[in-house]
C-alpha cells in the first residue's frame, strides 16, 4: 500500500537487498491496523465502492506524490496522516526487532486509537 521508497527513507535503508522483507513488514503493518481498528482498508475509493460486501466502517487508503510550485515533492493523502505514521513506526519496529516479540508499540496504538471501533457488550 505504501511506496517502498517512502518506507526505506523512514528506515534509512539505502540498498535494495531487503526490499522483500520490507514489503512483507509493510503488508503486516496494514494488516495489524485492520485487526486493531476492525476496519478494512482499500487501496482506492474506487476499490471500496466496487466491493459490495464492504463493511460499513471500511476505509479507502490512497496516496500520491505531487510536486508543488517550488519543486518540492509532497505526499497527498485522503486519510489521516496518523494511520501512515503509525504504519511507518510499526514497520520500523518490525524491521528493528526481527526476532523478538512484535506486539504493537504504544505509540502506534495511540495513533491508531481514534480509528478503532469500540464494541459495547
Amino acid at each position: 500500500m505504501l511506496d517502498i521508497e517512502l518506507v526505506k527513507q523512514h528506515l534509512r535503508v539505502l540498498h535494495s537487498r531487503e526490499d522483500g522483507v520490507i514489503k512483507a513488514y509493510t503488508r503486516a503493518a496494514f494488516a495489524a491496523f485492520e485487526r486493531f481498528a476492525e476496519r478494512k482498508l482499500y487501496k482506492t475509493i474506487e476499490d471500496l465502492e466496487l466491493d459490495q460486501n464492504a463493511a460499513p466502517y471500511a476505509m479507502a487508503f490512497s496516496y500520491s506524490s505531487v510536486i508543488d510550485v517550488d519543486g518540492n515533492e509532497e505526499t497527498v493523502t485522503n486519510y489521516q496522516d496518523d494511520i501512515l505514521a503509525g504504519a511507518l513506526i510499526y514497520i520500523g519496529y518490525l524491521y528493528t526487532v526481527r526476532d523478538m516479540d512484535a506486539a504493537i508499540p504504544r505509540a502506534v496504538e495511540a495513533l491508531w486509537q481514534p480509528y478503532r471501533i469500540m464494541r459495547i457488550a
